[in-house]
């Protein structure tokens, strides 16, 4: 099986959890057998048109896309805001529009010269990138499969990409959708996209070979980036939360992972009276040491599709405490392998942490029952065989065409 995978940056640049996602899926694909090439943009100069990364092999179109423009969240709602302040998004939009001029030009000109390249094109979200997929699997004559990577799981596609309508006219003509929550799947549904083509796969990960220890390790981790904005990932919950939770327990410790500025968080936490108590580590690319020390994993967010830390997290055996939202109520069940709590509600969110800092005997229980559920549940061989198998049933019903 030839697999394409079509997604908007790739390693070595900073991974979102579509990003994620497709990496390890590429991984799980190639150890089975297939034949796997990434199609991504290319988000600097430095980046070569053409490499190898885990035996994928990487194709590069366009010109870089502006790093502080990648996330369309970070341009809509600027760290701290909960407002709109749309200023980011028009201030990008001419560079950002001719970044993906190119990598339209590129990659269609791309297709029509290897008319043989691939046997399905996976698409790693249902935003433009859905409908320039379609397109190319249309050259091709190749089904397209797209991923639902967001909420909402079919995303206004913007002005700052060239031909945006005939992009969303595209996009609803994808041979199959994959949505990783019955929540997601009810969205593609209700945006009039045909129901039997909908696929719930849940988002996958690696099992690590050596877990958290809960019991020794009270340490509270979020991971995050805290250029996404307060109105999806709930900083503003998050840090008036920590500040309730360093109060009452001073011993306390809160470890941030993840790019952004944290200079607006700090000064939160500081008028609080917490700011010692809470350290801020940038970007990691690999942050298992960090999942590995703690005993408790926080995600306050208020939008959400399938965290791939929430699930990283529940790899590790930690104790997680999450919103009570849709895309992580498919991941944690309150009680048996987490925590629940209402979004939007800082005191909550601090009584339960503080509940579990006091309660090494729940923090270890939930986070081997965390662990245990992500293995039979979540495991990337077992949502790899599952791709897989769709990608054969729609080669299958292409013959038949």
């Amino acid at each position: 099986m030839r697999v394409a995978m079509l997604v908007n940056t790739y390693v070595p640049a900073p991974e979102g959890g579509a990003e994620r996602q497709c990496r390890r899926l590429a991984r799980a694909l190639i150890a089975r057998g297939c034949d796997v090439r990434v199609f991504a943009g290319r988000a600097t100069r430095d980046e070569p048109d053409r490499m190898t990364v885990e035996g994928a092999a990487i194709h590069r179109f366009g010109p870089p896309l502006p790093v502080l423009a990648v996330s369309s969240r970070a341009r809509r709602w600027p760290p701290g805001g909960r407002g709109g302040h749309v200023w980011s998004f028009w201030r990008h939009l001419p560079a950002v529009y001719a970044a993906r001029r190119g990598f339209i030009r590129e990659l269609l000109a791309w297709c029509r010269a290897s008319p043989d390249a691939f046997d399905v094109l996976h698409v790693h979200e249902t935003g433009w990138l859905a409908g320039l997929g379609v397109a190319a699997g249309q050259i091709l004559r190749r089904p397209v499969v797209c991923k639902a990577a967001t909420r909402p799981a079919l995303p206004r596609i913007g002005y700052d990409t060239p031909r945006r309508r005939r992009w969303d006219a595209f996009r609803r003509q994808a041979d199959a959708w994959i949505a990783p929550t019955e929540t997601a799947r009810d969205e593609l549904a209700a945006a009039g996209l045909a129901f039997e083509r909908i696929h719930v796969i849940p988002n996958g990960i690696e099992i690590p070979e050596s877990p958290a220890d809960p019991w020794n390790s009270s340490s509270v981790l979020y991971v995050g980036n805290l250029t996404q904005g307060a109105a999806w990932k709930g900083f503003d919950v998050l840090f008036d939360a920590w500040g309730l939770v360093a109060g009452a327990r001073p011993g306390a410790r809160l470890t941030v992972v993840g790019a952004g500025d944290p200079a607006l968080w700090r000064h939160r936490l500081n008028a609080a009276g917490a700011e010692q108590t809470a350290h801020f580590t940038g970007y990691l690319p690999d942050p298992s040491d960090a999942f590995r020390a703690a005993g408790i994993f926080i995600l306050p967010s208020r939008v959400e599709g399938m965290s791939n830390a929430l699930l990283e997290a529940q790899s590790f055996g930690l104790a997680c405490v999450a919103s009570d939202i849709p895309g992580n109520r498919a991941v944690v069940s309150d009680g048996v392998n987490g925590r629940l709590v209402p979004p939007d509600d800082p005191a909550a969110l601090a009584a339960v942490l503080i509940e579990l800092l006091d309660d090494a005997d729940q923090r270890t229980r939930l986070g081997a029952a965390a662990r245990r559920i992500a293995a039979e549940r979540f495991r990337m061989e077992c949502v790899a065989e599952k791709v897989l198998a769709l990608y054969h049933q729609l080669q299958a019903l292409r013959r038949e065409e």
